[in-house]
């Protein structure tokens, strides 16, 4: 017990600059989902494309007994509208506020917010991975002060795919198959662009060469990307020297044996 929280301190003690970033913007995230609005107005009143209006509905839609996917068409893929509508119950246990739009705000942003938490976390982990404690801290300092996520955040529930899609990329570059295949899968169910992870995982694995299989699965050995750009091409350069022996073989083969021709007596002159 002392030696495990021992070594739990020591990992906090490695990492505490950034855990002092990801509670700063943690915690800048919630208080923007609690103040950024008032009773009767919000920051995207009037927005032709704030949604979470619109999610509010599919909730609505639900509590009349209409299931998205299976009553009416949506452009969504399932896991994405049955979180809405799993946050939507949530805000139900909430007492009626003058504003209807009031508590499933709240619960949404909170939610949206801890996913971010996530996604910082996740950067921050595949920074450290490939380059560093120096580029991890900085590329989390980056995503924890831009703008834009936050203003995302506050109005659509893109943070969630995007979480599936970090986790790909993490379970890719740690040689964890199982999960990057299962957070693409689920990311793909949640909207379409976690899936881009896919292909570019199945050309590293065939580029790399030295990954080990299992079953028809290709697992990456971990290099650092120069080395798998020089890895890629060495593999190209072997399989061309390969293809142009081989050619040069069937050439050799194919080609007519010339016949050597008779011995005869050459005549003497009389």
């Amino acid at each position: 017990m002392l030696r495990t929280l021992s070594s739990l301190k020591g990992r906090l003690e490695e990492h505490r600059e950034f855990i002092g970033i990801l509670a700063l913007a943690t915690s800048f995230r919630l208080f923007a989902v609690l103040l950024l609005n008032h009773q009767g107005g919000y920051i995207y009143d009037g927005h032709l494309f704030y949604d979470y209006q619109y999610y509010r509905r599919i909730g609505e839609l639900w509590l009349q007994g209409y299931y998205p996917s299976i009553d009416y068409w949506m452009e969504y893929p399932p896991l994405f509208t049955w979180t809405v509508i799993g946050v939507y119950r949530l805000s139900l246990l909430l007492p009626a506020m003058r504003d209807p739009i009031f508590s499933f705000h709240h619960f949404l942003g909170t939610f949206l917010a801890l996913v971010d938490a996530a996604n910082l976390a996740l950067i921050y982990a595949i920074q450290l991975h490939l380059g560093g404690r120096i580029t991890a801290v900085r590329s989390a300092w980056m995503y924890a002060l831009l703008f834009w996520p936050l203003y995302v955040m506050v109005g659509w529930l893109d943070p969630l795919p995007l979480l599936f899609l970090l986790i790909g990329v993490y379970g890719l570059i740690t040689n964890r198959p199982i999960l990057a295949g299962a957070a693409l899968g689920l990311g793909f169910m949640t909207k379409i662009i976690p899936a881009v992870v896919a292909p570019v995982a199945q050309g590293t694995a065939a580029g790399a060469g030295g990954g080990a299989e299992h079953g028809d699965l290709h697992v990456v050995e971990r290099h650092h990307p120069a080395e798998l750009e020089h890895l890629f091409e060495d593999s190209v350069t072997s399989s061309t020297l390969t293809e142009a022996r081989a050619k040069g073989r069937d050439q050799k083969r194919s080609r007519p044996t010339p016949s050597r021709p008779s011995a005869s007596r050459r005549s003497t002159p009389s």
